[in-house]
């Protein structure tokens, strides 16, 4: 079948399947459901992540080697990717995700509310990201992109220095990017205060409740001052006022002050959420209550009011005099009370539990440590003195990335696989999550630790070219990056394995996406594993257990083959389920396993082939079909041909009907849905089971 047949056959197949379906249109791009739109925060996250990770590679490739550009050594191009890399995972991937996807999830279900205050203004938040994303994803590839840093200081943005659009392209993102988050912000405050349970007073509320209210209060406070700032640069840029511009009376610190004054309520806002995730997994792993709640409610509120008044340590080196600089040293180091209030806290609530070494425990405690240490060195930078020789060095780098890069990404990982199960309905497999976690830890400490070593020896950021005296920690660094990278790839896989661990049935209505899945799985798989493959120590160590447990049925089978156990009851029942009571008389060998998966791999049946003889069966049977989904397995039963396979259908499809007309008296057959499972079938004896059924029915 030529594929233009197949596209013809998918389009029958999908109108019959849906004609009695709400459409999809309306479901994703108008819902006003919080989960949807909580899904939908995290598809854009997720992309706006992989983009900005790939920026980073890109700028530790660059500076792996003083003599090697991959950017030709482009110092525009390259500023223009150190702006793209951080706006991307500050406004659209650690934003999007901590606050808008666990945030919509969970903030209703939390407080007992059925939905978000204003769920259309919910929807509209979302969508408002979306060319936003795209505006500063343009403004990248504009004019040798906007290479400002994503602080946009002038004069260097003026149109002196950029005269071109992508400056303005990155600042219309940013308007819309805080106008979606102001919008989602009053959203959940007002659901927090009007949509709470009668039972829940605020000092009941759970903590992750607490750091999203707070968080929400920064950004309605913090961001219409950034909007000022980039409002007066476009002014300056294109309708000829000087705000920043000394020749016409203006002054460029004026814009440092307001861009730091939501600059560093930003931090809290980005580090906040992962706050009360951290104290919900210790509390769920440590089987006891958190320490000191109160003192934790009221040590988040002190940081939300501290970091309005601290903006001034960021400015050190542009002439303030010394009663300000003393002010904003003290009060910076005042910061240092309420955090370390929260860390003791959560070392108090591990203390004396019964711990469960779970994968989100361990990325929970990786977060307190790797946290502890950017707030140690960001400590030293509060020093005004010490901060004039290290200003605008790697030191500095290295604390926000160990703040942010690890504390606020590890916080996700933790929530990530906290609620896993309740967002999908899926089981990851815990030993793969603990090698992420550890492959994590390793990646990005061996990225950024050397970067102190650099900073202190006074390397500049955003160059390219430096002296040989920094070659060594620069290549360490580009080695964990690309080492970090890579990890990327093994996360995916630990998702699909998700799928596949867990019998995981597809809900689809036919479509081409799912006509086509396997081969866009198998490519993606076989490109993660050549990428592991790179690696010397891992190659030798893991991927024994990766062919094991690999998307495929083959190794899968030869697992459950070998797992059998004769005095084994868990096994015995399992077994029995599935038609394997054979095997468990009979000892089988490994070499027997080998010799069964050769056979099953020489044949080699195409998936593809399978699901379009699924499609003719659609569209041949158009009357019969009357149910809203069928749900499919994903995977065929072992030893299942295709005709098989599709005569299984039929037959669960009537003997399914029959059952529930008995049981539940069902009028509608649109409300029938149809399931069947590889483990309830043996494909051995299934034709018998068919002929019996179409004996019996004459």
């Amino acid at each position: 079948m030529g594929f233009k047949e197949g596209l013809n056959l998918y389009f029958k197949a999908f109108f019959i399947l849906n004609k009695n379906q709400k459409d999809y249109i309306t479901k994703w791009f108008m819902s006003t459901n919080h989960r949807i739109i909580g899904t939908l925060y995290f598809i854009l996250g997720i992309i706006a992540g992989i983009m900005g990770t790939t920026y980073s590679i890109i700028i530790r490739l660059e500076l792996s080697s003083p003599d090697f550009s991959i950017l030709n050594f482009n110092n525009q191009i390259y500023n223009s990717v150190v702006t793209t890399h951080a706006i991307l995972m500050i406004f659209y991937f650690i934003m999007p995700i901590m606050i808008g996807g666990f945030g919509n999830w969970f903030i209703p279900i939390m407080i007992g509310a059925p939905d978000m205050s204003f769920a259309r203004l919910n929807n509209f938040s979302f969508w408002l990201l979306v060319p936003s994303f795209f505006l500063i994803s343009l403004s990248t590839i504009c004019d040798l992109g906007s290479g400002t840093g994503w602080t946009m200081y002038p004069p260097l943005s003026d149109i002196l220095y950029h005269p071109g659009l992508s400056v303005d392209l990155a600042i219309f993102s940013l308007h819309l990017a805080g106008i979606s988050s102001i919008a989602g912000a009053i959203n959940y405050i007002l659901t927090i205060y009007n949509m709470r349970s009668i039972l829940m007073p605020f000092l009941k509320m759970p903590l992750f409740i607490w750091t999203t209210l707070i968080t929400s209060f920064l950004l309605v406070a913090s961001l219409p001052v950034l909007a000022v700032a980039l409002t007066l640069l476009l002014s300056d840029r294109h309708f000829n006022s000087s705000f920043f511009d000394p020749n016409g009376g203006g002054d460029p610190v004026l814009y440092q002050h307001l861009f730091w004054f939501f600059g560093h309520p930003e931090v809290y806002i980005l580090i906040l959420p992962a706050f009360g995730v951290v104290s919900h997994v210790l509390c769920s792993f440590s089987n006891k209550k958190i320490f000191g709640y109160k003192g934790m409610v009221a040590a988040i509120m002190l940081i939300g009011i501290l970091g309005f008044i601290v903006w001034g340590h960021h400015m050190y080196t542009v002439g303030l005099d010394v009663d300000s600089r003393a002010y904003f040293m003290g009060a910076t180091m005042c910061i240092a009370i309420p955090t370390g209030i929260k860390i003791f806290s959560w070392l108090g609530t591990i203390w004396g539990g019964l711990i469960n070494f779970k994968t989100p425990f361990l990325f929970s405690v990786g977060f307190i440590i790797l946290f502890t240490i950017g707030g140690l060195t960001g400590i030293v930078l509060s020093n005004a003195t010490i901060d004039v020789s290290l200003h605008d060095t790697y030191y500095v780098i290295a604390h926000f990335h160990y703040v942010l890069s690890m504390g606020a990404v590890f916080g996700f990982f933790s929530a990530f696989y906290y609620w896993y199960w309740k967002i999908t309905g899926l089981n990851y497999n815990e030993k793969l999550g603990k090698i992420h976690f550890w492959m994590t830890l390793i990646g990005v400490n061996v990225t950024f630790f050397p970067m102190h070593f650099l900073g202190l020896n006074c390397m500049p950021r955003r160059i390219t070219e430096y002296p040989d005296v920094y070659l060594y920690w620069n290549t360490i660094a580009s080695y964990g990056s690309i080492f970090t990278f890579s990890v990327l790839f093994f996360f995916y896989y630990i998702i699909l394995n998700s799928f596949y661990i867990n019998n995981f049935y597809i809900f689809i209505k036919i479509n081409f996406i799912t006509v086509f899945f396997n081969k866009i799985v198998n490519f993606l798989f076989k490109i993660s594993i050549n990428i592991f493959n790179f690696f010397v120590f891992i190659k030798n160590e893991f991927v024994e257990t990766w062919k094991e447990t690999v998307f495929s049925q083959y190794y899968a089978e030869a697992k459950d083959r070998i797992l059998l156990k004769k005095n084994d009851e868990d096994h015995y029942y399992r077994c029995k389920r599935a038609g394997l009571t054979d095997f468990m008389k009979n000892r089988v060998t490994y070499n027997d396993v080998l010799n069964d998966v050769k056979k099953l791999k020489e044949d080699k049946y195409d998936r593809f082939f399978w699901q379009m003889d699924l499609l003719k069966y659609v569209v041949e049977n158009e009357e019969k079909i009357t149910n809203k989904h069928i749900k499919l397995k994903y995977r065929i039963p072992h030893g299942c041909t295709e005709k098989q396979y599709i005569d299984m259908l039929i037959f669960v499809k009537k003997e399914t009907s029959k059952q529930r007309i008995k049981e539940q008296n069902i009028k509608n057959e649109n409300d029938n849905e149809i399931f069947f499972t590889s483990d309830d079938f043996v494909a051995g004896n299934f034709s018998e089971e068919i002929q019996k059924n179409n004996k019996n029915n004459g």
